[in-house]
């Protein structure tokens, strides 16, 4: 793993944590308790659009971070098209 792959990974634990702390929604929490826990980074990705799905109805500035967070986390990678 690389230094940006394990700032991401590290970046991606810590919206969990916050999630798991603060939304109200006890899916995303769920979701979120798991995530803390992935280290392979397609499975981090995929557990943030499961707990993006799950974080609508979360609201304030914390919510928007933590919600732009797992966008990026959870955008699929742009392949080279050599």
């Amino acid at each position: 793993m690389n230094h940006d792959q394990k700032t991401k990974s590290e970046i991606f634990k810590i919206a969990c944590r916050v999630t798991e702390r603060e939304c109200p929604d006890d899916f995303a929490k769920s979701y979120a308790r798991v995530g803390i826990e992935l280290q392979d980074a397609e499975a981090q990705r995929v557990q943030a659009l499961y707990i993006l799905s799950n974080i609508g109805s979360w609201r304030g500035s914390l919510a928007n971070l933590i919600r732009e967070i797992f966008q990026i986390i959870g955008k699929v990678p742009e392949r080279n098209r050599d």
